[in-house]
């Protein structure tokens, strides 16, 4: 057979024809195989674009969260001061009995006896404790008026958020009604 016979050259393009078929039907076949990898790629991509979107909006919620447990602590420091800005310098076991004192010698009760039963941290407020006093009153003339002294405890509690009475008992005193005697406990934050 001559190398440009007319047979050779229709071999040649059948040949060629058939070659061009098969790559044909193979990249159809690759596209259509590919596609589901390619739908799942662009799936990915949007859900990754979602969740980037979604984590954005977490971090400036928790930077939010942060300034606003910030402005909390501040705000705590500031409600754990005493309401006549007067922090007295010391340990409290020094000053809280003098300070009582003279909140009760207000109110009239000349004679106190303040006792420390404990102290305690205070969970979650480093730098502050909790401690617990016992107020005794002796029998005094200025002790005969029990609502006036109740309502006092309950004024000296709301006027100082840091302190809480706990309990409170009265009984008459040796001269009677006229001379009452009592105790009562106190609660009060302090700085350590």
């Amino acid at each position: 057979m001559k190398r440009n016979s007319p047979r050779a050259k229709f071999v040649f393009v059948l040949f060629v024809a058939g070659l061009m078929c098969y790559s044909g039907w193979t990249l159809v076949e690759h596209r259509r195989s590919m596609r589901p990898i390619v739908v799942g790629e662009l799936a990915n991509r949007l859900r990754l674009a979602e969740l980037e979107g979604q984590l954005a909006d977490a971090r400036k919620e928790i930077d939010g969260k942060t300034e606003i447990e910030r402005q909390t602590a501040s705000a705590r420091e500031d409600l754990l001061r005493w309401s006549n800005g007067k922090v007295p310098v010391g340990p409290s076991k020094v000053w809280f009995p003098v300070w009582l004192k003279e909140r009760l010698e207000s109110i009239g009760i000349t004679e106190s006896q303040i006792r420390l039963n404990t102290e305690i941290p205070e969970p979650g407020l480093s730098g502050f404790k909790r401690s617990f006093w016992n107020v005794n009153l002796p029998a005094q003339a200025g002790l005969s008026d029990i609502p006036k002294l109740l309502l006092a405890l309950q004024d000296i509690q709301e006027r100082e958020p840091l302190i809480k009475i706990l309990d409170c008992t009265l009984h008459p005193g040796p001269e009677g009604l006229h001379s009452l005697t009592g105790t009562f406990n106190v609660e009060a934050i302090v700085e350590d």
